[in-house]
């Protein structure tokens, strides 16, 4: 599955010496762990290029908003994974941990933010980016956008990754962003300014209809006030039709 508005930049899947970078096939994602890259987006294409072993994910989002996608969502990266020592020494808070018999990277996509704990997220474009992904992954991987299923890579190594995704503070910081009512898309909108149009316009017709029935009514009784002799009575209606805007 691809994001439509990433860059598909492949991970090459054997590094320089022969070795796998990814595992091909073995993805089923149930969740996406966030994790703040500790480098720049240029290292994240050179890698993807070269095929670095150890280290692999499936999006990386840069500082200026730009998306890249490395790995197909059926494939499992080297983003999340821990020893079985790691796990039994500080075991994951993350709630949906399938403990150390099932590796982390074979049921999460991972994605990458440019940038260094502190300092990720500090213009609109990487923000805005970031959550335009997470909502649509939340579709198209069917769960929920929450932090359960959006978790930290520091809920998974509580240790050695304590601030990935970011500091703590910068990271609740984000999960409100992340978590607020989405703003509308362009067609929403759209589909919003046509319906709110197609309303005037019927009311707009039911008005001219009515001043249409008014003016006919006020004409049959001009007509047969023409051919009235009693004079208080024809002056009533006139008065009448004055009151009525008619005349």
């Amino acid at each position: 599955m691809r994001y439509p508005y990433a860059r598909w930049l492949p991970w090459r899947d054997e590094s320089p010496d022969g070795r796998p970078t990814y595992y091909v096939g073995s993805n089923r994602p149930v969740a996406v762990v966030l994790h703040t890259m500790q480098g720049h987006a240029g290292t994240a294409r050179e890698w993807a290029a070269r095929g670095h072993f150890g280290q692999s994910w499936h999006y990386t989002v840069t500082r200026t908003g730009e998306i890249y996608q490395h790995l197909e969502h059926g494939d499992g990266g080297y983003h999340a994974g821990i020893t079985a020592t790691q796990a039994a020494q500080h075991p994951p808070t993350w709630p949906l941990w399938r403990g150390p018999a099932t590796n982390v990277n074979h049921y999460t996509i991972g994605i990458e933010h440019e940038g260094f704990a502190g300092d990720v997220f500090t213009g609109e474009s990487q923000r805005r980016a970031s959550r335009d992904l997470c909502r649509w992954l939340a579709t198209s991987l069917e769960v929920p956008l929450d932090r359960d299923h959006f978790p930290a890579h520091a809920e998974i190594d509580v240790v050695n990754r304590a601030n990935d995704f970011d500091y703590p503070s910068a990271r609740e910081w984000f999960y409100r962003y992340l978590l607020e009512e989405p703003d509308m898309t362009r067609d929403e909108i759209a589909a919003i300014a046509r319906e709110e149009a197609r309303r005037l316009l019927i009311e707009e017709d039911l008005e001219v209809d009515t001043r249409l029935r008014t003016v006919e009514a006020a004409r049959h009784r001009l007509t047969a006030l023409a051919n009235d002799t009693d004079a208080t009575r024809v002056e009533r209606a006139l008065r009448a039709l004055e009151v009525g805007g008619i005349l």
